[in-house]
């Protein structure tokens, strides 16, 4: 995940805009009328960013305890079934109990795997509920593992479940077809580097986050949860906190974001690594597309950055949306096609394109703040207009032009296919972009000397 915090040093602006928390109900973080729009006058990009980067830190430490609070820390759901509950028995080993009766362990009391090993006996195929700890206090463990493995029902988990992983691998491991419901509150603290999480959908089986706040810290690139096969991953409600990353999409899986907020404070919620899918419907997220794969934005309050594959905006309200190649790199040609949605932000850009990135503009789509093409050491990002562009009658957009790299501004491609549509767009320009105008070169929108 260094390609993400490259990002952030590359282009030099904060992306994730905590200052909609001002206007998002804490209740409910599907609630999106009250984002507001505070667009910036300043044109000098660097000038802002300790200050933005100040206030994103203010806000963060101010509403990280009332956006918790929001969310019950756990749900305890009435599934029909009893219970089996896990908790520490004495200050190494672990009991299990259901119904007040114990259930027989095979194996030491002290390995973890053990008790699930004796659920899945006892369950024998039937969907079944296990409560991590005891209502009161957090099932706790120094570095066991468990593996949900072989023939389960509908498994569904409770209680407050705490992991401080000393080895690399994840706290919890489903695999096979086997699906889980996750209403549990869930805590992972590593102290050792790789690609781990808490919990880790490595099957075909789709996991469900009905609630619950799940956090992940420690070495970057810990994360809450990981979906490292073709499996699903659905978030329906919950608080994520990750001082890494949210969610992993490492393979050809599935993500879809219907509700909650997944967080992430030094990195994006969300990263799309492979050829799988995030599909986001409702809630707050922000996702990282580094991979082949597709990011389609339905809904919600959602941040967007794209350096491969593809994305499609239809609506909900966009923070930012940036489309770019990562320096350095091998040649990609990345797309975010856009065919609605409202796009406000924290700072002075709506969508951001650089070095062979693609956006295409489709629809109506309502962008408040700037339209940034930067072109830097050769390379510039192509802001294209498709064929069923048809913007309302008073909608317009603004441009700004940032050429980086002392090359002439004369002729420099503005928007590709829009000539039809200049009247539309505004200016505004770095540098020596000031001694230019809009004009038309054949069915394109380019600089030209006022």
């Amino acid at each position: 995940m260094k390609k993400v915090n490259d990002f952030w040093n590359q282009q030099k602006a904060v992306i994730i805009a905590f200052a909609v928390v001002f206007a998002l109900s804490l209740g409910n973080c599907a609630t999106l009328g009250g984002i507001f729009d505070t667009s910036s006058s300043s044109s000098n990009k660097a000038a802002d960013v300790n200050d933005v980067q100040a206030a994103q830190n203010a806000i963060n430490e101010e509403y990280t305890a009332a956006r918790r609070a929001a969310y019950p820390q756990s749900l305890t759901p009435d599934t029909g079934v009893i219970p089996y509950i896990i908790m520490r028995a004495g200050t190494v080993g672990y009991s299990l109990r259901r119904d007040d009766k114990d259930i027989a362990v095979t194996g030491s009391t002290i390995v973890l795997q053990n008790f699930i090993d004796a659920i899945r006996t006892d369950a024998n195929g039937a969907n079944c509920t296990i409560q991590f700890g005891d209502g009161r206090t957090p099932l706790t463990t120094p570095n066991d593992e468990v593996t949900f493995s072989g023939r389960w029902g509908t498994i569904t988990l409770t209680g407050f479940f705490t992991s401080y992983a000393t080895k690399n691998n994840s706290a919890i491991t489903i695999s096979g077809a086997i699906n889980v419901i996750n209403y549990a509150r869930l805590r992972y603290e590593s102290t050792v580097s790789g690609n781990i999480s808490m919990m880790n959908n490595s099957g075909t089986g789709t996991l469900t986050i009905e609630g619950g706040i799940l956090e992940a810290k420690g070495k970057s690139p810990t994360s809450v949860l990981t979906n490292s096969s073709t499996g699903t991953i659905i978030v329906k409600n919950g608080y994520f906190e990750a001082e890494g990353v949210g969610i992993r999409n490492t393979a050809a899986g599935k993500i879809i974001i219907e509700g909650g907020w997944v967080d992430a404070f030094n990195q994006f919620a969300i990263c799309n690594e492979g050829a799988g899918t995030v599909t986001i419907n409702n809630g707050y997220s922000s996702v990282w597309n580094e991979g082949t794969g597709t990011v389609t934005v339905n809904g919600g309050t959602t941040e967007l950055a794209v350096i491969n594959g593809t994305g499609t905006i239809n609506g909900g309200n966009i923070s930012r949306a940036a489309c770019f190649v990562m320096r350095n790199t091998a040649p990609k040609r990345p797309v975010i096609t856009i065919n609605g949605g409202l796009f406000r932000v924290f700072r002075d850009d709506s969508l951001y394109l650089a070095s062979d990135g693609r956006i295409i503009l489709s629809g109506d789509p309502e962008i408040n703040n700037m339209i940034h093409i930067e072109k830097f050491e050769g390379k510039t990002g192509t802001l294209s207009l498709s064929a069923s562009f048809a913007p309302s009658a008073n909608r317009r957009y603004t441009l700004l032009a940032d050429i980086r790299d002392g090359s002439s501004p004369d002729g420099f491609l503005m928007v590709e296919n829009g000539a039809a549509f200049i009247d539309r767009f505004d200016l505004r320009g770095y540098n020596d972009v000031e001694n230019y105008k809009l004009g038309i070169r054949g069915n394109n929108i380019v600089l030209q000397p006022k």
